[in-house]
């Protein structure tokens, strides 16, 4: 590797380091200070981590580096059919537990209480 491209790959992954840093800071100190709230913090932090993955897959994953990067997004859109996969049917169990299972603390002891009774 030639010295130039040392310090040109040198300087793109220090510069995705603290891009990566800034937007991390970022998300902390807009959630930690309470600088927003509600949906516009969920919407925020959304969009801050779409722009650090997209810093992650430019500058460390070398993503559209290839010249023909048809694999990699084939992997990539298999990783976010997964991803919406595992997300969706988990809120669907969380939300059909919560509704089955919506009880009070006391009616939950009470019904634990009968189940105990009855034994193994």
């Amino acid at each position: 590797m030639s010295e130039s491209a040392y310090k040109k790959a040198l300087y793109r992954y220090c510069g995705g380091f603290i891009a990566a840093l800034v937007l991390v800071y970022a998300m902390y100190f807009t959630t930690v200070n309470g600088w927003l709230s509600g949906a516009p913090l969920a919407a925020l932090l959304l969009g801050l981590a779409l722009v650090q993955f997209g810093v992650q897959m430019v500058v460390f994953l070398h993503v559209f580096d290839e010249a023909k990067p048809r694999w990699t997004l084939w992997s990539i859109i298999y990783s976010f059919v997964m991803l919406l996969i595992i997300v969706l049917a988990s809120l669907w169990i969380m939300a059909n537990l919560n509704y089955n299972m919506h009880m009070t603390p006391e009616q939950m002891e009470q019904y634990m209480l009968e189940q105990n009774k009855k034994g193994f």
